[in-house]
């Protein structure tokens, strides 16, 4: 049995909820969607990687994803309780190391991620 998993952010999917088997010319327990709102879902931001977060933005270059890298070490060493999005971008933006077109592209994205209010700072239980 195949599955897919649409995180549709900006609601252009919405459609498929309303989708049924017999429409499609399948039976019930052939096709299924299940529509989960994202405030159900909850991604602690301690679990992705640079690379991860990479996959979840347009064209992030190898070095704003090394650049990204170092910072996410860095606050993994240093902030053992966790840390959010919000709390990367303050890392890169006072990271002067990192150039400033590299800098206002990755504050840009994660910004945008954090958006989405998909990730937190740790799983709730």
């Amino acid at each position: 049995r195949l599955s897919v998993v649409v995180v549709d952010v900006h609601g252009e999917y919405s459609y498929l909820k309303d989708i049924k088997p017999k429409d499609l010319g399948l039976s019930d327990n052939e096709f299924q969607v299940e529509h989960i709102r994202a405030s159900h879902i909850q991604i602690p931001v301690q679990s992705l990687a640079a690379e991860t977060i990479s996959s979840l933005v347009a064209d992030m270059s190898s070095i704003q994803v090394r650049d990204l890298r170092r910072v996410i070490s860095e606050m993994r060493g240093t902030m053992k309780d966790g840390y959010t999005l919000a709390d990367i971008v303050t890392h890169v933006r006072e990271n002067e190391t990192i150039s400033k077109n590299t800098r206002e592209a990755l504050i840009g994205w994660l910004i945008n991620l954090d958006d989405t209010r998909l990730f937190w700072e740790e799983l709730c239980s």
